[in-house]
């Protein structure tokens, strides 16, 4: 199975934040970067999210699936 890259991580991170804002404020950067990270090699977007974002991105999404795991075990 391949492993998820820190776009997948921020999307899947952002269905737990229920907005980019919200999303921002966890990683401590602007809704609008969050966007541009979104689209990542896209017109509109940054060539590739910085490395020094992936300790950033790692806690969030890990906080993403400690609360999937519970939705999914309170079902």
């Amino acid at each position: 199975m391949a492993s998820l890259t820190q776009q997948d991580k921020l999307a899947l991170a952002l269905t737990s934040a229920g907005s980019m804002r919200s999303l921002a404020k966890q990683l401590g950067i602007t809704h609008q970067k969050v966007g541009r990270w979104l689209r990542e090699g896209e017109p509109g977007g940054i060539k590739a999210i910085p490395a020094a974002a992936s300790q950033a991105i790692g806690k969030v999404f890990t906080h993403h699936v400690k609360l999937a795991k519970e939705v999914a075990t309170a079902q």
